[in-house]
């Protein structure tokens, strides 16, 4: 994913400590991830921005001009909305082989890779939103989650218009194997304006 990220319509120290909270939630789903294979996987996120729908819309029309497979992950409780992690398909097909030690193949013909990438999602986006949920002190439910492919239009279509968004670049390192995803969270308002105030209340304290 190349180019710059917007302007987050947050502040500096709200950005750190968004920073922050995704790399302890992706710590803790690469932990769970080299359980579940022999190759050793490291993941970093070079680029963390928060955004409203149309600065997603330009962003992705410069990125990603075809189709993403990726998982969602509806949430709800203290917070809702629905967590995404996206890659380009054929990033996907790459890191689904190497976990499953199989030949690339179309990941919509073959359950095993799908099943896979679900599994995927659900870690990183666990681990994510996990550790979202442990500054707010609050439990947060999730749908199971699912495997979809489409363009822009599809995950904009998955959550109401009216949504604050955390996008969150990453890279997946496999041995010589460098995967880039990205995790978008589609948080409703009311939801991201309580997560600004217990950050806010942490960095007063």
């Amino acid at each position: 994913m190349n180019g710059p990220l917007p302007d987050s319509p947050v502040t500096e120290s709200e950005l750190d400590l968004l920073r922050e909270l995704i790399n302890i939630g992706v710590g803790r789903a690469v932990g769970m991830l080299n359980q579940m294979v022999s190759s050793h996987i490291t993941m970093n996120v070079p680029q963390i921005a928060v955004l409203h729908p149309e600065d997603l819309a330009r962003l992705q029309y410069a990125s990603w001009s075809q189709k993403v497979a990726g998982i969602r992950l509806p949430f709800q409780g203290a917070i809702g909305g629905t967590a995404v992690l996206a890659f380009p398909p054929d990033s996907a097909a790459r890191l689904v082989s190497v976990i499953i030690g199989a030949e690339d193949a179309p990941l919509d013909t073959d359950s095993l890779r799908v099943a896979t990438l679900q599994e995927i999602g659900n870690i990183v986006l666990n681990g994510v939103m996990g550790s979202i949920g442990n500054i707010l002190g609050e439990h947060i439910a999730y749908i199971p989650p699912d495997y979809f492919e489409g363009g822009l239009a599809t995950m904009i279509d998955l959550v109401e218009t009216r949504f604050v968004i955390l996008y969150v670049r990453t890279r997946f390192e496999i041995e010589r194997l460098d995967v880039g995803g990205d995790i978008i969270v589609f948080f409703h308002l009311e939801s991201f304006d309580l997560l600004l105030s217990a950050m806010n209340a942490l960095l007063e304290n």
